[in-house]
């Protein structure tokens, strides 16, 4: 599933999955939710973690051999619905292609997002002020010192 979704699951075994959900249930963090077929098998789920007064969905996957089933909504729904149970104020659908074109999945995901209403929260992007007049320069200069020392070994 970690797989199709291109999220990176490196080597995490079941010990530190187990390890990441007794830290977010322990500190009231946030909660895995998954689903399950009748025979026990996981077809889906996410990761939720808790920021003040709002629930983010993280990361939810979902079994590729399953896309026909609407598994991930059934983890949304439940999240909504312990999330307003919880006193909760926000859900955050956590981020909105603008780009995405009809013809993948992204845009069929915005749409999803789209029916529950609500508001889009903008971020404008990282930016750096210095706020020592010509204080970058002289940090790059400090840099460049140390570097050389470092590399004539004084």
């Amino acid at each position: 599933m970690c797989l199709v979704r291109n999220i990176d699951a490196g080597e995490l075994s079941k010990a530190e999955i187990d390890e990441i959900y007794t830290y977010l249930i322990e500190n009231n963090k946030g909660q895995i939710l998954i689903v399950k077929d009748s025979s026990g098998v996981v077809l889906g789920g996410a990761i939720l973690v808790y920021q003040g007064i709002s629930v983010r969905y993280f990361k939810g996957t979902s079994d590729p051999d399953k896309r026909g089933l609407p598994i991930l909504h059934l983890v949304i729904y439940e999240a909504i619905r312990k999330a307003k149970e919880d006193n909760f104020k926000y859900f955050d659908f956590w981020g909105y292609n603008h780009f995405a074109n009809e013809n993948d999945q992204l845009f069929n995901i915005n749409q999803f997002k789209k029916l529950f209403g609500g508001y889009y929260t903008f971020f404008a992007k990282k930016m750096n002020f210095s706020l020592i007049p010509f204080g970058y320069s002289i940090y790059k200069s400090i840099q460049f010192v140390k570097n050389v020392k470092n590399k004539l070994h004084f």
